[in-house]
């Protein structure tokens, strides 16, 4: 039996911070910024933990699509190496073959 939780996430990344004033919300200079919505609540993530946050995501980016490319490059390498073995083998059993042949018209 499988459990699925949906949980609606919306992750902006934004150049300005955001201060409050009066309940309002302005634009207070350029700081890095993300802004999380879930289930209708919002959570704004500033300064050095946006920064670490934000190194982290592109870490973690960098190494799944290192990790893609490496399986990739392995799936090339074996199908090519295959290839080189499987090509040549049917090449010869069809020579092979040809030799034994009746010739046509007898």
């Amino acid at each position: 039996m499988a459990c699925y939780v949906w949980l609606p996430l919306t992750l902006t990344l934004s150049p300005f911070a955001l201060k409050k004033r009066d309940g309002e919300r302005e634009l207070e200079g350029q700081t890095r910024m993300i802004v999380i919505e879930r289930n209708g609540k919002t959570t704004i993530i500033t300064g050095w933990q946006a920064w670490l946050l934000g190194a982290a995501a592109f870490a973690v980016t960098t190494i799944v699509l290192a990790f893609v490319f490496f399986v990739l490059l392995g799936v090339a390498i074996t199908v090519g190496a295959v290839l080189l073995i499987v090509v040549p083998v049917v090449v010869g059993i069809a020579l092979l073959a040809s030799l034994f042949q009746r010739p046509p018209g007898r």
